[in-house]
């Protein structure tokens, strides 16, 4: 059975009907303006200083709120799995194309890559990738031969007689590339 008359929540505005509860719990809002969402400081450190951190002591999975804290100027977070963790934007990032030299039937390993792929953090976790998972987000062409990470070519860093800096290489392992074919790669996929 539904309701003749929506309750309203704002008894102060007798007009007002753009929020309602339905009788199955959902909460709907007929509004076209915005959502404000809760907002406060939340410390990353978690101190517990209340001044530093305005987060709910008992939060539920499923909360969500707007955090001024930061240099940043603030971010949405929401409380999953236990934790409060940053909902995050991902703005999308240029690909690039690598051109790292051409085949010459004796030479396997080409580079430096540039931007060096060791150097980017995942998102997940703060840390740098292996290079067995650099070599699966790598998109390696031999003139117009797409090659497969980790079976036709393997990433290396610093290889014997390649300058003194810490850089990444591309080694096609005992295949050298055939004479006059450019070896192109595509990096950033996964940014």
């Amino acid at each position: 059975m539904r309701f003749i008359k929506q309750s309203q929540l704002n008894f102060r505005n007798v007009k007002d009907y753009s929020v309602v509860v339905e009788t199955d719990g959902r909460v709907t809002m007929d509004g076209v303006i915005s959502l404000q969402l809760p907002s406060g400081t939340g410390d990353p450190a978690e101190t517990t200083d209340t001044d530093l951190n305005q987060r709910p002591t008992s939060a539920i999975n499923g909360m969500i709120r707007y955090n001024t804290y930061g240099t940043d100027g603030g971010e949405l977070e929401a409380y999953q799995a236990g934790q409060w963790r940053a909902i995050r934007f991902k703005e999308p990032t240029k690909i690039t194309l690598d051109y790292i030299g051409t085949g010459d039937d004796i030479e396997t390993v080409f580079g430096p890559l540039n931007p060096d792929p060791f150097l980017y953090p995942t998102i997940e976790n703060g840390t740098t990738w292996n290079a067995t998972q650099i070599a699966l987000n790598l998109v390696v062409f031999v003139e117009n031969v797409q090659q497969i990470g980790t079976i036709n070519f393997d990433v290396i860093q610093q290889p014997t007689g390649f300058g003194g800096d810490l850089e990444t290489y591309i080694d096609f392992g005992l295949t050298p590339v055939p004479l006059g074919k450019q070896v192109h790669v595509l990096h950033r996929f996964d940014r």
